[in-house]
């Protein structure tokens, strides 16, 4: 069935990872393209925020990594480091979205044992039968309804109906090649004033908010067991053709597509 049918995930992964003395990986000009929930099981890292506030994280301590955020983290081992993730995105534009006004941050919670067995099962099971799946999610929400009222949040978006209307549009339907004047009329507004709304609300213009989005998702495409192309992946993400993509893929990763996908580095 695959364990992202059964919930409310666009992408899912759980994984180990494991080095020796030192490992340093430099997310700084790199988006993330999902959250991270991980594990520090052994040794210690340092994690510096696109701010520059550090983080200090021992073994039992959990890091919170929000979507779309830019980071460097260095890890040192005593002797090893054992870390385990769960990498996830959600479909739509809820709470946990490209959206999202979460800080990277250190979740501390009680009984690092138990912590432990719930890392390992879903790392060692996420791959396995439906049975083991289910169980794998059940596992995950558990620990994330634990987290979520634990975690800080990013000056939050004014109150814009019409913006998050929009937004969630685009988030659903990034693929499509829905122009910005027909936004601005589905909200009632005119395209000069729909764009000074938007880059309130996200920051950014809407070709650069879509932009994110599909290269978000090419990310998790590229970085999947699903055997696609760079070509198959530009056409269904809805760009032009191959070479924008490439393009707009190097803008945002500073790596071309084919590039990202050999490296293996997701922590």
């Amino acid at each position: 069935m695959g364990i992202e049918a059964m919930s409310g995930l666009s992408f899912f992964s759980v994984t180990k990872y494991r080095y020796k003395k030192e490992n340093e990986c430099d997310f700084s000009n790199i988006p993330r393209p999902h959250f991270c929930m991980g594990l520090l099981q052994s040794g210690r890292a340092v994690f510096t925020a696109e701010d520059g506030k550090r983080i200090n994280l021992l073994p039992g301590d959990i890091i919170f990594v929000p979507i779309s955020s830019r980071y460097v983290s260095h890890w040192y081992g005593s002797p090893d480091i054992a870390y385990i993730s769960f990498h996830f995105a959600f479909r739509g534009n809820g709470g946990l979205s490209e959206n999202n006004r979460f800080d990277l941050q250190k979740v501390h919670l009680p009984d690092f044992g138990q912590l432990q067995e719930i890392f390992s099962y879903a790392a060692d099971r996420y791959n396995g039968d439906d049975s083991e799946q289910c169980q794998v999610l059940s596992l995950f929400f558990g620990l994330l309804s634990r987290v979520l009222p634990l975690l800080t949040c990013r000056q939050k978006h004014d109150n814009d109906a019409a913006m998050a209307r929009v937004t969630e549009y685009m988030n659903l339907h990034c693929e499509e090649n829905t122009r910005v004047d027909v936004l601005a009329e589905s909200v009632g507004m005119s395209v000069p004033n729909f764009y000074v709304r938007f880059r309130k609300y996200t920051g950014m213009s809407p070709i650069a908010y879509k932009n994110r989005i599909r290269i978000n998702r090419a990310v998790r495409l590229l970085k999947s067991n699903k055997p696609l192309s760079v070509e198959e992946i530009s056409s269904l993400l809805g760009f032009e053709s191959a070479a924008y993509f490439r393009r707009v893929f190097k803008q945002e990763t500073g790596e071309a597509p084919t590039a990202f996908r050999k490296n293996k580095l997701e922590l």
